[in-house]
């Protein structure tokens, strides 16, 4: 299902769920369980978006399509894909804060395709994505909010300046307030930098449950781990 239409079945009907009968070239039926298979096709989608910054034309709409693409290679890869609770989001008005649990890069990646419906978003991230080969320059363009993980009160001003002037221009602000991703729900390790934000900016929030535990968090390198046989991801206002 392509970004337009996995969108509209989003505002129609509030859900969406990886089809039972996705059709799967045979190429990726072979290869879809080789985590190397799978980033090849990350990578590919990466270069896409890499080229577009270049040209000048990453725009949220164009941003939007490559999530898209990313969210087709995770189901072409035996990902299950589940959204529910949408039109919850719907119903809000104006630019809003997201504020969701931090599983795996899955959701960074892939987030854009239905965020990006009510409004343009930005998104909190750390310093060190921004170094990545490919995925930094596409992050540069996405206006995100970069923090360093290291001075909490640096940090915090400049998600509250920065985070504040976006939402006055009617953007919305995605913040995953976890000191790090975990395959686990645990509420005491949030943070309060999105109610922060919230009220110093006068904008509601938007809490998301996030289950993205398709990708794993790695052992090297931790941003990039392996995908397990069967995982779902499941996005839940």
């Amino acid at each position: 299902m392509n970004t337009a239409d996995f969108q509209n079945e989003l505002v129609t009907t509030g859900s969406y769920e990886t089809p039972e009968d996705l059709r799967i070239s045979l190429l990726n039926r072979i290869l879809k369980r080789s985590d190397a298979w799978v980033y090849t096709k990350i990578i590919g989608n990466l270069c896409d978006a890499n080229f577009l910054t270049r040209i000048g034309k990453f725009h949220m709409k164009a941003w939007a399509r490559q999530a898209g693409m990313m969210r087709r290679t995770f189901e072409f890869s035996g990902a299950k894909i589940r959204i529910e609770g949408f039109q919850h989001v719907m119903d809000v008005k104006g630019p809003r804060i997201y504020v969701a649990n931090h599983m795996s890069l899955l959701e960074t990646f892939i987030f854009a395709e239905f965020c990006a419906i009510p409004s343009e978003v930005s998104v909190v991230l750390k310093q060190s994505l921004m170094n990545y080969p490919l995925i930094g320059r596409v992050l540069h363009s996405t206006r995100a909010i970069v923090v360093t993980r290291t001075n909490p009160r640096e940090d915090l001003k400049t998600v509250l300046s920065e985070g504040e002037k976006l939402l006055r221009e009617g953007r919305s602000v995605m913040v995953f307030p976890q000191a790090t991703r975990t395959h686990w729900f645990e509420p005491s390790r949030f943070n309060s930098i999105g109610v922060k934000l919230a009220k110093t900016a006068g904008v509601p929030i938007v809490p998301l449950a996030l289950k993205t535990d398709f990708l794993r968090v790695g052992k090297r390198i931790r941003d990039f781990g392996s995908f397990p046989v069967r995982a779902f991801a499941i996005i839940d206002h």
